[in-house]
């Protein structure tokens, strides 16, 4: 069973995930996902070492395993690549431009959200809200990528991100001690988030994939 996902869904051959373009796509965004758990745990290292909320030596820590999971994401994701490869072309070379339209309003407005944000909040000099802003935006855009995909997973992930955020922004209106944590929480957050969501994309597109023979 793929996480996130129920038995009788699974059963659909309609099901967005039963689809071979789907999961070239899933598979691609696999990557993305690496690169962003990098971003995430960067993040949160580098506001440990700021705002030294926790010792150094934790936040090492934590860099390190989450960077190891990088390290175990990128050659999975390869061999992802590899079996969707091994699909026939007239499979996973169909175009939706219905979906592929969602798609873009999705990122285009994610990513344009994130801009206005960073600046807004730049323009003020109140670069420490950056980080719970931006993890507010990416949660919220979790929703439609779970109707999409009709998977429960990335509205998990909404929730969490949104609630964490949203502590995050409150421990720094309180200011104090707390405050201290706010960016460090939101950046693993967001660093959980990408890690867990790119291994399960790598393990559905596997189980998918064996489904299929391939």
């Amino acid at each position: 069973m793929i996480e996130g996902m129920p038995d009788a869904t699974m059963q659909s051959k309609t099901h967005p995930l039963n689809s071979p373009v789907a999961l070239k796509y899933l598979t691609q965004s696999q990557y993305m996902l690496a690169g962003l758990t990098l971003f995430w745990a960067g993040a949160m290292l580098a506001w440990a070492l700021i705002d030294r909320p926790v010792p150094v030596w934790v936040a090492i820590i934590v860099f390190a395993a989450l960077a190891g999971a990088v390290v175990w994401i990128v050659p999975q994701t390869v061999r992802c690549s590899r079996g969707i490869g091994r699909l026939p072309a007239e499979q996973t070379g169909v175009k939706d431009p219905a979906a592929n339209k969602k798609w873009a309003l999705i990122f285009s407005t994610e990513g344009i959200a994130i801009g206005l944000t960073a600046g807004t909040l730049s323009s003020f000099g109140l670069f420490s809200y950056i980080i719970p802003a931006t993890l507010l935006i990416v949660g919220l855009h979790f929703i439609p990528i779970g109707v999409l995909y009709k998977t429960s997973i990335q509205q998990y992930w909404a929730a969490v991100l949104v609630v964490v955020a949203i502590v995050g922004i409150v421990l720094l209106i309180a200011g104090g001690t707390g405050a201290t944590f706010a960016n460090v929480l939101c950046a693993l957050a967001g660093a959980l988030s990408t890690s867990w969501l790119a291994v399960w994309g790598a393990k559905t597109v596997q189980q998918r994939l064996a489904a299929m023979g391939v």
